[in-house]
């Protein structure tokens, strides 16, 4: 498979520095909520570390639940 990606603007966006700021912002927030690796989920404030479809349906199934 071919990432179709348009270089010159994607590489002017990667040293943007307000897009630097936003993406290390965004790093910053997931690493203080534990997220260390991707895919990485939450369902009703509940990490979600193995990603698959049954983890996803088990902790969905739960939650609905609880409501």
């Amino acid at each position: 498979t071919t990432l179709e990606l348009d270089l010159p603007p994607f590489t002017a966006c990667q040293k943007d520095a307000t897009i630097q700021a936003r993406i290390k912002q965004s790093f910053d927030e997931g690493r203080a909520l534990g997220v260390d690796q991707t895919p990485f989920v939450f369902i009703n404030e509940k990490s979600i570390r193995t990603v698959n479809a049954q983890t996803l349906s088990d902790a969905i199934t739960a939650t609905l639940k609880n409501l």
